[in-house]
């Protein structure tokens, strides 16, 4: 009974705590031949750069950091440390290498004897320490890395933890801090539920980016991801009861059998004909044709799931995952912009919660919007014609405010002057005649 109960325990214990760590160092002091946590030194992290590759089992990190004494006296023998192991000493750290001025440091475990009363909490049992020397207003530049377990939650997921509270132990405010989590080729909707603070950038595949500015990180950040097709099978044999019928279905997937399982899953669903577990093994069936390169296959079968309500608390994610595969379908298939952009347009309505998939959806949209429409041309309106008759007239006006007359330009003033004197003249001569015709007729 008292084994049981341990386990049980044990369970419990691994189910609540982080699971996969992130080991920050820390600067520590000499206690004999222990340390404890140094919170009073003069040493200012300048760049703190870490990249952490996740893979399947383990996340392999390499870290670089920059230190400067920022006091006025030389540090002899400064000691420096990595947590041994961390989340309550259950996930131990491996595989560790430490490199300063080009050489690999010798590393001794020293147990830890920080006052309970410290504003620390996960404070490891042991450190892996090293010392330097430090001369004021010196840099040192520190490289290392090492490895750690990805072990499973007890909800069939992981998540990564890294926990950055040993960066008030250091001297001032930190100039820079960046971090990367890398998993690799992996697809935006392993993210779910959100990380505890979404990443400042990210690749629209596996590569998340923290990165502060003379500022601090958050005490920590968890990032949670799923395997999909680990948690449907487990999924399935959990709600079916260890049904033999369908234990058969995910080892075959699991063993990559994909015929085996899509004849599988025919059989169960012409015999179960009211299965409630239909639309989880229809996805089953459709990631199978989709591993046999059989895509449009699946796309019919994806067409079938739109809005279904499946693997309960995880149906979120397997709906983005759904959408995810049509659209890299249509891309594939040479699908228009404007296709895909009104595709992904009224998915993106359906997202609830999910940072990173709505992070990587407003990146593609931005990638295909279809250019804006050209703007019709106006109809000439009636101001523009009445302004087109005033021009005309202007033009008219100007052809006769002139004459040109033997190559001489002759005002029409002048021309019209010239005309009425010449009138008046004839007009003269006129009555000049008039009047001698008249003379004549009187002597007669």
């Amino acid at each position: 009974m008292l084994k049981k109960f341990c386990l049980l325990l044990l369970s419990l214990i691994i189910l609540i705590i982080p699971l996969s760590a992130h080991a920050m160092p820390a600067p520590l002091t000499r206690v004999n031949s222990n340390v404890k946590i140094f919170e009073d030194s003069n040493i200012q992290i300048v760049s703190y750069e870490a990249y952490h590759k996740v893979e399947s089992n383990l996340t392999k990190t390499n870290v670089t950091l920059v230190l400067k004494n920022t006091g006025e006296d030389a540090l002899s023998r400064f000691t420096i440390g990595i947590p041994a192991h961390f989340s309550e000493d259950l996930v131990p750290v491996n595989e560790i290498q430490v490199y300063m001025d080009g050489v690999q440091q010798k590393l001794t475990s020293r147990r830890d004897i920080t006052e309970e009363d410290s504003s620390f909490t996960d404070i490891p049992r042991n450190w892996l320490t090293w010392r330097f020397n430090l001369e004021p207003e010196e840099h040192k530049v520190i490289e290392f890395s090492y490895e750690t377990e990805n072990l499973l939650r007890d909800d069939s997921s992981y998540e990564v933890y890294l926990s950055f509270e040993f960066l008030k132990a250091w001297s001032n405010t930190p100039l820079n801090i960046q971090f990367t989590l890398d998993f690799g080729d992996a697809a935006p909707y392993i993210f779910n539920p959100n990380p505890s603070f979404l990443p400042h950038e990210y690749d629209g595949r596996g590569r998340l980016t923290w990165q502060y500015k003379n500022n601090y990180p958050p005490v920590s950040i968890q990032v949670p991801y799923q395997s999909l097709d680990h948690l449907a099978s487990e999924y399935l044999n959990t709600q079916a009861n260890n049904d033999p019928l369908i234990r058969n279905i995910t080892e075959s997937i699991s063993k990559k059998s994909y015929d085996d399982a899509i004849k599988l899953i025919d059989e169960y669903l012409n015999t179960v004909t009211e299965s409630s577990l239909k639309y989880e093994l229809l996805f089953l069936k459709a990631i199978s044709h989709q591993s046999l390169q059989q895509h449009r296959e699946a796309i019919v079968l994806f067409d079938q799931l739109d809005n279904q309500s499946m693997f309960g608390q995880w149906g979120e994610s397997f709906r983005n995952r759904i959408i995810f595969d049509k659209y890299k379908y249509m891309k594939s298939n040479q699908a228009s912009n404007a296709d895909m952009y009104a595709y992904m347009n009224s998915a993106k309505n359906n997202i609830m919660d999910n940072g990173v998939f709505l992070m990587w959806m407003e990146d593609e949209l931005k990638s295909i919007e279809p250019p804006p429409s050209p703007k019709p041309t106006p109809a000439p309106s009636e101001t523009a014609s009445h302004e087109n008759d005033d021009s005309t007239k202007d033009k008219e006006n100007e052809l006769i405010t002139s004459v040109n007359i033997g190559g001489y330009e002759i005002a029409v003033e002048i021309i019209f002057i010239g005309i009425l004197i010449l009138i008046f003249v004839l007009v003269l001569i006129l009555r000049r005649k008039k009047r001698r015709r008249n003379r004549g007729y009187l002597f007669k």
